[in-house]
This record gives structure tokens, sequence and C-alpha cells, in this order.
């Protein structure tokens, strides 16, 4: 049974298409736990179906449903969020079936950008996604080989046209229940989804709030504004590493039109490389699916840039072999820089979390800034005194602490 008060946070003024972001998110988990409208018209009245098909048919068509609320928003990643906040009120009432569904939205997820890598520029991108989507579900409900691959096949047949009816009957009602929001009021959402996978670095610090909530006892339970805002700020911090890419491409155009011999020319070459191997490292680091389209955009520049670049270095060098070693140097040298690379990325972090940030790294990282940093062990004590850090700490959590800080130099 579904508890309706528990959805509506105790509310007792209950609506389908509330005007509230609040309470509308309820309403999406409302409907869809209770397969209302358009989650019941899943199926093309043009396909018939038995009750083994239903089972692969109707959970995709509702993750393919779900995956498009978000694009009726003015703002993707607001939608994207008021769905986790909505799939975060559901899984109260249906975990099992709420972890299906957020598996199954990062298939789609992941067959958005494989489609958008392996077919851009077409016309009808939309059905490939939809078909690349439709045959990783299948892959994955399938996962202990019972169809053959005839069985297979019809079921994606059947299975994609469910899909594209599916595009179709969700924009006769969530469309309206967007629309009918005028207040959002994300601050009072804490019922909130992250990633489950490519997990943004700004969206990492709100999920370690709630995971090791000991190291941030100065901050309360994030909220769906938070999660939003870092989310807009990780696209941000993208847009501006490809911006400057484009830089780095510019200046490269220009050594080489201005260079005066081979020196030049060959410092022009190694300067593009290493920044362009700085700059991914980066980007990857700040993460997400869209760090992963800006490196592959990249990767396809070079493949275009790094022959012609191996030609001049073999010329220059005089040995081709000695060329080629000199350049694939070049492609590595960035990876021995870890410590410049974990530094690049603290800048994105707020200051007021930046030491529980820094006391939670990994341990490769965080063990590259205890031993070059030269941050003292002081800051760190006075941190955990202004934050009463220790009192919100376990036996085992506070030894996990001292033992982080006490790496550092006096």
């Amino acid at each position: 049974m579904i508890n309706l008060l528990k959805l509506f946070g105790g509310k007792k003024e209950l609506k389908i298409f509330p005007s509230l972001a609040s309470q509308s998110v309820s309403s999406l988990a409302l409907i869809f736990l209770t397969d209302g409208f358009p989650f019941s018209s899943y199926k093309s009245d043009d396909v018939e179906i038995n009750e083994i098909e239903d089972s692969f048919i109707k959970p995709a068509c509702h993750c393919y449903m779900l995956y498009l609320y978000p694009t009726y928003f003015e703002s993707q990643r607001l939608g994207e969020t008021l769905l986790g906040c909505a799939l975060a009120v559901a899984r109260k009432q249906n975990e099992k079936l709420i972890d299906l569904i957020e598996y199954g939205l990062s298939i789609i997820n992941e067959s958005f950008f494989i489609a958008a890598y392996e077919f851009s520029g077409s016309e009808d991108s939309t059905s490939k996604i939809i078909s690349t989507f439709a045959y990783s579900w299948i892959n994955f409900m399938d996962s202990d080989k019972e169809l053959n691959e005839q069985q297979k096949e019809e079921l994606y047949k059947k299975l994609y046209q469910c899909l594209c009816h599916s595009s179709t009957i969700v924009s006769k009602s969530l469309k309206h229940m967007i629309e009918s929001i005028d207040t959002y009021d994300l601050e009072d959402i804490d019922d909130i989804t992250f990633k489950r996978i490519k997990v943004g670095l700004i969206e990492k610090t709100l999920k370690d709030r709630i995971e090791r909530a000991y190291l941030y006892p100065h901050k309360s339970r994030p909220t769906a504004q938070e999660l939003y805002e870092a989310r807009e700020k990780e696209a941000d911090i993208l847009k501006e590493l490809e911006n400057n890419y484009e830089n780095i491409k510019l200046k490269l155009n220009s050594e080489i039109q201005n260079a005066t011999g081979a020196d030049e020319t060959q410092d022009a070459i190694k300067n593009y490389v290493l920044s362009v191997g700085d700059l991914k490292v980066e980007t990857k680091r700040v993460g997400t699916n869209f760090a992963d389209i800006l490196i592959q955009n990249i990767d396809a520049k070079n493949d275009e840039l790094y022959p012609s670049f191996k030609t001049i270095i073999n010329a220059l060098l005089g040995d081709d072999e000695v060329g080629e070693k000199y350049f694939d140097d070049l492609l590595t040298l960035h990876e021995s820089y870890r410590f410049i690379e974990v530094m690049a990325t603290l800048k994105y972090i707020d200051s007021d979390i930046l030491a529980s940030y820094i006391l939670g790294l990994e341990d490769e990282d965080f063990q590259v800034l205890a031993d070059e940093s030269g941050i003292e062990k002081s800051l760190f004590e006075e941190y955990i005194a202004s934050t009463n850090m220790y009192s919100y700490c376990t036996e085992e959590q506070r030894a996990y602490v001292s033992n982080r800080v006490n790496q550092f130099p006096n």
C-alpha cells in the first residue's frame, strides 16, 4: 500500500499537478508507483506482448518516460535534479523497483552518449538512442541468457516500437505537470538522488556530506538546490575547460606560424601536447559524461594533428626512432604530475569544506598532498576544533582523521 502522507511529507492537500516543486516531485512519485497515466499507457496498441515480454518492456518504457521528464524543463539539469528527488521519494515505498529504474536510466544515459559520439550529425539520432538502449536493456535483463537470438530480435522489435510510443504519450501528462510548477522551492527538498555513475567533482562533495557526514559536521544535509547548483557549476567548469582548449589550439597555430627555427617549432609542439594532456586530466577529474564528451572531441582533434606532429619531430631530430620515442614520452609526461593534477581541482572546492574534502581524498591523492603540498598540520587541527569534528566521530572515524592529520608537517 502506498503511504500518501509519507510521499507528500505529511501534507493533507494533495494535487496531481501541484504548483510547488517540492509537492510536484511527490506527485510524480505517486503517479509512477501507482501506474497512473502516462505510465499506464506504455504499450503501443499495435503490439501484442506476452507476460515474459511485458516483464522486459514495461520497466524499459517507464525508464524512458522518466528519462524524458527533464527534457521538458527549460534547464535540463534542473529537471534531472527534480527527477532524482521524485525517485528518492518513491524509493521509500519500493526500493527494489527504484534500483532497477535508476540502473535503466544509467543505461539510457550511456546510450545517449554512445549515440552522440558514434552518430554525430545523424538526422535520426533519437532512434539511434532508442535502438542502442533497447539492445542494452534486453542484454541486461536477460543476463542468464534464457532467450535465444530469434526471441531477442522479436523482443527488440516490440520494445523499440513501445519505446517510440512511450516517448509520444509521455508529453501529454508530464509536460502539463511541469508547466503547473510556479515555485521552485528546491531548498525545501532534501530527498535527493545522486548519479549512479560519472558523478561530478562538486556533486561528490554533497554525496560525501551524507555518506561521511562526520567529515562535514558544520554542514547540514544537502538540498535539491545545492545539488542543482553543483551540477550547474560543473557544467560551467567544463565550458571553461573547453574554452581553454580552444585557446591552446590558437596558441599552437600562432607559435608555429611565428617560429623562426627548428627549436621553436619543436617547443610549440611540446607546449601543445603537454598543455592538452594536463587539460584532459583535469577534465577527467571534474567528471560527468560531458567531461567524457569533451575528452573524446579533443582526442578526435589530436588524431588529426599528431601524425603531422610526429613527422615534424622525426624530421627535426633526424631519426625516426628517436623522434617516435620523444613524442611518446611527451604524451605520457603529464601523468607524472599527480600533485599538479590534484592541486588543479582543489580550486573548484568551496573554501568552507576544503579541509574536509582533503581529509576524505582517495589514498593516492591524499598522500601526494600530505607529502608535497606544504600544508601545515596546525591548519587542520584548528579546523577540527572550530567545527567540533571529533564529537561527531566514532572511535574508528576519529583514528582515521587523526592519522591523516598527522601526516602533514608541523
